[in-house]
């Protein structure tokens, strides 16, 4: 007996270490997802079933108290009853059953009912509802309330195996393999009992052994091989409709878990694109037989896949191929306007370069404005001429004076201009 005992305690002692690293490890990759805390709330149950079986080994072994061991009794029966309750609630999100998954009346009512068999579970030693007779070392007596705790318990993990065993059916490939995997943990520990049962070998404790091949399977399944569907209906149907193409693969193996209707068009360049795709982050436009895409990778989350968006920037890239197209005309043009306004420069330069130019520009400007104003001043002394003919003389006069007077001025320019200096 007490080989077996030693036994027990070195394989649920070297369990509930190991059982709690992985915990602690799959906290740390922690991730926004229902699916995700309720699995955290499912293997924490576990491992306080079988820490309760590691206690029940202290108390035989090192610790004989009573107290300890009813204690351990009651942890691990408190554990079993969460443990099945997130498990049900974990398939209910796994088939994507939201409706259900998400219901808080559904959800308050089986916490309700498992919090109360709880509470009858660890307050047993006052009124012996659960147990009307435990003690160490001898038979225990079965109280009123274990056959229902046991119906109740049964039922929810029997519901949420049913739900997602109906939704490997229903959708997916390899659906015997992912039914046999996922199976492992509602029927490994009953195979494990009907083994213990035919073998008469009842000391030894396979719990803890089942327990991990329980969780690791279970982990197996969602988190590393995606054997079952993690993205909602509702959300599924989302992604269908996008025009972005997405997928989701495996770069160790290769292995695409999931892709959607628009990703379909290049499954064809599926094999190529995946190999380069590159690290988290890296994003890179390359051509799909006509169509050009930018593709842009992230991590899943799970740290074993990849997600992949494919979008087609055909147009964009047709777009900024005209926009550079232009953009050289007017660069072009800009040129070209550039040179003339050198050739400009050079003529002005050319010019300020005639010796006495600007003082013979100025002498012509004046010239000019006083040949103007002669003009003037004569039309408007015409004009008086022609309404008074009686009085004429004087204006007549005043135009042949101003005449002779611009005249000489003209006479004078051209003169200075003929010598070359003003």
């Amino acid at each position: 007996m007490d080989g077996y005992r030693i036994a027990n305690f070195v394989m649920q002692a070297v369990c509930v270490l190991l059982h709690l690293l992985f915990i602690l490890g799959f906290l740390r990759r922690r991730q926004s997802t229902p699916i995700w805390r309720w699995f955290v709330v499912v293997t924490v149950g576990l491992w306080m079933l079988i820490s309760g079986r590691f206690f029940e080994s202290v108390a035989y072994l090192f610790l004989p108290s009573n107290a300890f061991y009813t204690f351990a009794v009651y942890w691990q029966f408190v554990g079993t009853t969460y443990a099945t309750f997130s498990y049900l609630f974990w398939n209910l999100h796994l088939a994507g059953l939201e409706r259900a998954a998400e219901s808080k009346a559904l959800c308050i009512g089986l916490f309700i009912v498992s919090t109360a068999f709880c509470l009858v579970i660890c307050t047993n030693h006052h009124f012996g509802l659960f147990y009307e007779k435990l003690v160490m070392g001898e038979p225990v007596v079965h109280g009123p309330a274990h056959t229902p705790w046991i119906i109740w318990v049964y039922g929810m993990l029997f519901v949420g195996y049913v739900i997602s065993v109906v939704d490997i059916i229903r959708k997916g490939k390899e659906k015997i393999k992912r039914i046999a995997v996922f199976s492992m943990f509602p029927l490994f520990p009953a195979i494990a009992a009907l083994i213990r049962s035919v073998s008469g070998v009842d000391e030894l404790d396979y719990t803890p052994f089942v327990v991990a091949v329980s969780v690791f399977c279970m982990y197996l399944i969602v988190f590393r091989r995606n054997y079952v569907n993690l993205i909602p209906q509702s959300m599924e149907s989302a992604l269908e409709q996008t025009e972005n193409a997405l997928v989701v693969y495996e770069p160790e193996s290769g292995a695409i878990t999931y892709k959607n209707r628009a990703a379909e068009a290049y499954a064809e360049y599926l094999p190529e694109i995946l190999q380069n795709a590159g690290k988290p982050g890296d994003v890179r436009e390359e051509t799909v037989g006509p169509a050009v895409l930018r593709i842009r990778v992230s991590d899943f989350g799970d740290g074993a896949s990849r997600l992949v968006t494919m979008t087609d920037v055909t147009s964009l890239t047709e777009q900024h191929r005209c926009l550079e197209e232009e953009i050289r005309h007017r660069d072009a043009a800009v040129h070209e306007l550039e040179d003339k306004q050198r050739n400009i420069d050079a003529y002005l330069e050319a010019l300020y370069q005639i010796p006495d130019l600007k003082e013979k520009q100025a002498l012509f400007d004046g010239t000019k404005n006083e040949v103007l104003q002669a003009f003037a001043a004569m039309q408007k002394n015409m004009d008086r001429a022609a309404n008074d003919i009686t009085d004429c003389e004087p204006l007549l006069n005043e135009n042949i004076e101003r005449s002779e007077k611009t005249l000489a001025s003209v006479r004078k320019a051209v003169a200075k201009m003929k010598e070359g200096s003003v």
